[in-house]
């Protein structure tokens, strides 16, 4: 019998996805049936049945490295490192798009936007191709045209005092005590 006294079902010989049952392992203290099976590349797991049976579990793990593999096309992401190019186009199409970001009035609330190129299937890969790699630690994205938008030809690599050369240009207003901000003061004669 298995769990709760229902007939248990046998899964011997079955192949789900890559993985075929090769025998009961264990019932666990649940009551829950957990099977030996090998995997197409030869490795050996136990795989709990209801896992088998939904389609949870369908490989010793092989699949999902292979996945992996093939979804990092750059090399740049890898086992939860990155580079540094990959945080900065990470962290400047956060800027641009996501409201709840710290700064963001600055960059996507003002309207700049990350061009097409960089945020397509292959956005990394294009970002990687048009800037080129970072040439020190010392070197950040910077926009040429701080009005303008993350694009090729208006952004570079550039160190913290070249950026503190290239800011926008604020115009300070002096506040005088009981006048609003938009209200226009008489001239003295």
């Amino acid at each position: 019998m298995g769990r709760r006294g229902r007939k248990l079902m046998d899964l011997t010989g079955r192949v789900f996805s890559r993985l075929t049952v090769v025998r009961l392992s264990h019932k666990d203290r649940h009551g829950y049936t957990h099977w030996l099976c090998r995997c197409e590349c030869g490795n050996e797991k136990t795989i709990l049945g209801a896992s088998l049976r939904s389609g949870a579990t369908k490989s010793c793990r092989c699949w999902n490295q292979e996945a992996g593999a093939q979804r990092v096309k750059h090399g740049c992401a890898r086992s939860g490192q990155t580079t540094a190019e990959h945080r900065a186009w990470v962290e400047m199409r956060q800027r641009c798009s996501n409201p709840r970001r710290v700064g963001w009035k600055y960059y996507g609330g003002r309207g700049i936007r990350v061009c097409w190129r960089w945020l397509s299937l292959d956005g990394f890969q294009n970002f990687l191709e048009d800037m080129g790699p970072r040439p020190s630690p010392e070197h950040s994205l910077d926009r040429i045209d701080n009005d303008s938008h993350y694009e090729p030809g208006n952004v570079r690599w550039a160190t913290k005092t070249e950026q503190s050369k290239n800011r926008r240009k604020f115009t300070r207003t002096r506040r005088v005590p009981g006048v609003r901000p938009d209200e226009s003061l008489p001239i003295a004669a």
